[in-house]
């Protein structure tokens, strides 16, 4: 008796070419989700990163606010203003605090930097060594369109906050410092978050 080898009929080949070819997009498709949700992760967690160095950086530089009264003095000063419907305030204070410029006392110029026509470029710092001639400006997060600064203190009356300081002997008691997006643009969510830092010897 004869063996009868026998093929696969066209219809059986077309099924199986059809079934391997869903299954093969099925996993590339899966694959592409994959790949482009860690891509996603990764810059969620990039941007995360970017702004606690923001937020860090700031905190740490305002903890280290001084006033000093050997040779000239160095004064505490925010200005309060506003540019379209975003606040735009501005410090200067001397800090202790490590900045781009190394460990020595070092003056900063906290403000939203702007182009020539007008339009934000981001959250700036200005550093200007205090007894020395070096300065460098640091763009922190080009996404700040407002800066808003408060001040907390009862030097003059019950406890609260106040708009505007300035002084070369009584720094605040704290300060408060809010970050804000133009309209339709982003901001990490970190830096929505208010930035309260309480100040050594303010009142």
């Amino acid at each position: 008796m004869t063996a009868h080898r026998r093929g696969f009929t066209l219809l059986e080949l077309t099924v199986g070419l059809a079934v391997g070819g869903i299954a093969i997009t099925a996993g590339y498709a899966t694959l592409t989700t994959l790949v482009d949700r860690r891509g996603r992760v990764e810059e969620v967690t990039r941007e995360t990163s970017r702004a606690f160095a923001v937020r860090s950086s700031l905190t740490d530089w305002l903890a280290g606010a001084k006033l000093e009264t050997r040779g000239s003095s160095a004064s505490f000063r925010g200005v309060h203003g506003a540019h379209g419907d975003l606040p735009d305030d501005e410090l200067t204070f001397l800090t202790s605090s490590r900045t781009p410029l190394g460990d020595g006392a070092t003056i900063v110029r906290l403000y939203v930097a702007r182009t020539a026509a007008g339009s934000h470029a981001g959250l700036s710092a200005e550093f200007i060594e205090w007894q020395g001639t070096r300065r460098q400006t640091v763009l922190l997060d080009s996404a700040v369109a407002g800066l808003g600064i408060r001040y907390a203190s009862g030097v003059f009356a019950s406890q609260g906050w106040v708009a505007t300081w300035s002084s070369t002997t009584v720094l605040p008691g704290g300060v408060q410092v809010t970050l804000h997006a133009a309209p339709h643009d982003s901001l990490a969510a970190l830096l929505r978050v208010p930035i309260v830092v309480p100040l050594e010897g303010g009142r």
